[in-house]
């Protein structure tokens, strides 16, 4: 096992259906992963993994995840949600070059959903320099943080994961034109992966790719609206191609339309 780094999924019982097609991408694709994978749940346990079982059914992923803390000694964390399916194989060596260079650089985060390559760093041509201006730069979704700075956004557990993630969306609408020190993002798939699930349902294109990839998993939860999945890929292509001042002319045009978005900047 690498000291450096551990995995950590936080997945309640009330998800093990998607965890089960994380897990089996994780096992398919990651089959010599050297890095300790901790998940923490209510009560399942998997053969292979660090489990940590609260016998809890109305918790949070933020008391799971400070709960966790504690026992992960690692200085970095390789954040994941349990809806995201690896899909392609991971190179251990590429994830302990990004380590190499957040540990000569003092990074507390690396973005491991891709951004389009702007400023690429010349040691690994693979990972860019990112503009605080850039949407969902810092999430908690995938990515590799500090310790110490997840820590810091955890808090005391008084905020929820979408608050935190709210906060980040705000720091992000009022920030200056300019680079993160000690921020980073690949600008190419090094983990890849299938965004599976949103808000309990299966978004069709990655069902689609369930199904076809492992038909001996039973799936039977619902999928989006065919409308909201086309406004989340309208979202996506968008968001980071358009400045900071078209961003909130277009979502000021979107409101008065009746679109809800998650901050007022």
């Amino acid at each position: 096992m690498d000291k450096r780094l551990s995995i950590y999924v936080s997945s309640p019982d009330s998800y093990s259906d998607v965890f089960e097609v994380f897990l089996k991408g994780y096992r398919n694709y990651w089959r010599d992963c050297p890095y300790e994978f901790i998940l923490t749940t209510n009560s399942r346990s998997y053969e292979g993994l660090t489990c940590i079982c609260n016998h809890k059914q109305n918790d949070t992923w933020i008391e799971r995840t400070i709960d966790a803390m504690p026992l992960i000694r690692t200085k970095y964390i390789l954040l994941m949600c349990d809806d995201l399916i690896i899909s392609g194989n991971v190179d251990n060596n590429e994830i302990e070059s990004i380590l190499d260079y957040m540990d000569s650089y003092n990074m507390r985060f690396c973005r491991l959903n891709p951004l389009p390559s702007k400023v690429i760093v010349k040691e690994l041509p693979y990972l860019s320099r990112v503009n605080r201006q850039t949407p969902y730069a810092i999430n908690l979704q995938i990515g590799i943080f500090r310790k110490d700075y997840l820590l810091q956004l955890l808090g005391t557990g008084e905020l929820s994961a979408w608050d935190i993630e709210n906060q980040l969306i705000t720091e992000t609408a009022r920030a200056k034109n300019e680079l993160f020190p000690d921020v980073v993002s690949v600008n190419r798939f090094v983990i890849p992966f299938v965004h599976g699930v949103i808000k309990g349902k299966w978004i069709r294109k990655s069902l689609s790719y369930v199904k076809k990839q492992y038909p001996e998993i039973k799936v039977s939860r619902d999928v989006i609206p065919l409308t909201m999945e086309i406004k989340i890929d309208l979202i996506d292509a968008l968001q980071h191609v358009l400045s900071q001042k078209t961003r909130k002319r277009l979502k000021s045009f979107l409101r008065s339309l009746g679109v809800k978005f998650t901050t007022i900047e």
